[in-house]
Formats: C-alpha cells, structure tokens, sequence
C-alpha cells in the first residue's frame, strides 16, 4: 500500500495475491503467525507470502518487494501492477503463468536465496540482501538441517531484457565459524567506505548451543559483522550480543542494523 504521509490517503494499493499464485506454498507458508492479530478469523489465519521488506525503484518507478514464506524477491511496475521479474528458487512455479518472469541463474557457484530479508539497491544498480537460508528447499523435497545451513548476505546483477540473474558478491557460506539465523537479519552496504554491515540477528541454538531450526524454544543470539567488500571479504568490525545465563530460553535479537555516520564515520 502507497499513502500519503500528510493525510494518510491511500494512493496505490496492490493485492499479492492477485499478482501471484495464492496456492503456491512454501515451507511456513501455512503457518498461524498472524492468528494473535486476527483473532476473528475462526478458521485460523495462513502466513502465506511474510512480506517483510518493500523498496520503490526509482529507476523505473518499480516497486521491490521481499516475500519470506515464498522464498522470493518480486518486481512489479508501480504504474500498472505488472510482475517484471521474479528473484528465487523456480520450484513449484506455474511454468505456463509465471515461466517468463523467473529470473534464470548464470554461473556454478550460483545460490538462490531462502527466506531472504531486506533487499536494497545499490549505487551500480545490483541488489543486496540477507539470504537467511532456511532449509534451502521447498516442499516437498527434504530439509537442509540447522547443523549443516548458513546465512549469509548475497549481491546479485540482474539483467531484465535476458531475465537473468548472477550472484556477484557474498559472505557467510566459508565464513569461519558459519553463521545460520533462521529468522531477521540486514545487509546494508556502506556509501563511504564500500563496505558490507549485515546483521545476523536472530542466531539459534538449541540448550547445547546447536543451531536450531526450533524459533520459539531456541536460545537467540546476536551476531553483527562488517566486511569488505572483496573476494574474499575481509572483516573490519564484529559485534556479538549475547545472553549468558544459562537458564534463560530467550535471548537477544535485532532485526535490523545501522552504522551512523555522525556516531561511527
């Protein structure tokens, strides 16, 4: 939704599911997180996209819009609500309706991204997110397990008139140790410096400080970290928050992250 700040009146509305497949499912995309909110629905609500990021791209005055549960980045025109590319995974995608908005990988060492957050656009017009990685799968083809996933944030060129897609920069899959935050997270680039803060905000593991997959009863965690960025990209800053009671289910979390010029040049 598009309103005006001075008012509130509402200038743009557009409807997910009208634009994609209401059917297509992910994993936690028939969830209940909403339920708390929408109590009045009797028969329960369904997480099905997660919307959890939307960026207007002035270039082409577009609108970019991140869908967690659909494990995919969505560009459509903000003039005529038209789909212009679709950035994830071509699993359990109508071919027939929506096989000409995928964008197609180029490269071996090419990933998808998986319950990804925060996408931006960067000054040379490539896109960097946090690629959280759950489970690398969809349904129904098995489960990564939290022991052997990482996130990571990943920066990726898209060419429109070809609709292909090359992952051009990441960090975080040979970082030692790996980290894997299931749920938040940010990847922000740096204008002064060119560097790459990413937030790995909602670490878990279980009482034994094994990654979890397990959100709700997983001890959470903090993981902050700047890096260059090169190849391989080296760190210049790393923050960790966490809680060292032993007794405590919870932890810390932070959703997203900011360097302040006038605080931290």
């Amino acid at each position: 939704m598009e309103f005006s700040p001075a008012d509130g009146t509402i200038i743009n509305q557009w409807s997910l599911l009208d634009l994609l497949d209401p059917y297509k499912i992910g994993y936690d995309s028939l969830g209940g997180f909403w339920n708390t909110t929408f109590p009045e629905f009797e028969q329960g609500t369904r997480d099905w996209a997660h919307g959890n990021a939307v960026i207007h791209d002035p270039s082409d005055n577009s609108i970019i819009a991140s869908l967690r549960h659909q494990d995919a980045v969505v560009k459509f025109s903000r003039e005529t609500g038209q789909i212009v590319w679709i950035l994830g995974t071509h699993d359990n995608w109508d071919p027939v309706q929506f096989g000409s908005f995928l964008l197609n990988p180029v490269g071996d060492d090419f990933l998808f991204q998986y319950h990804q957050h925060a996408p931006e656009i960067t000054d040379e017009g490539t896109i960097v997110l946090y690629d959280n990685g759950n489970y690398k799968a969809t349904p129904f083809d098995p489960k990564l397990p939290a022991t052997e996933n990482f996130s990571r944030a990943v920066e990726y060129s898209i060419n429109e008139d070809t609709k292909e897609v090359t992952q051009v920069w990441e960090f975080g899959e040979f970082d030692d140790p790996v980290r894997y935050a299931p749920f938040i997270g940010d990847a922000d680039t740096q204008p002064l410096t060119g560097n790459v803060l990413i937030t790995h905000g909602g670490v878990t593991t279980d009482a034994e400080g094994i990654p979890s997959d397990s959100i709700p009863t997983s001890k959470t965690s903090v993981y902050l970290i700047e890096v260059t960025h090169t190849t391989p990209g080296e760190k210049v800053f790393e923050l960790s928050i966490v809680d060292t009671t032993p007794e405590t289910a919870n932890g810390w979390t932070t959703y997203r992250s900011e360097r302040l010029p006038s605080l931290y040049p």
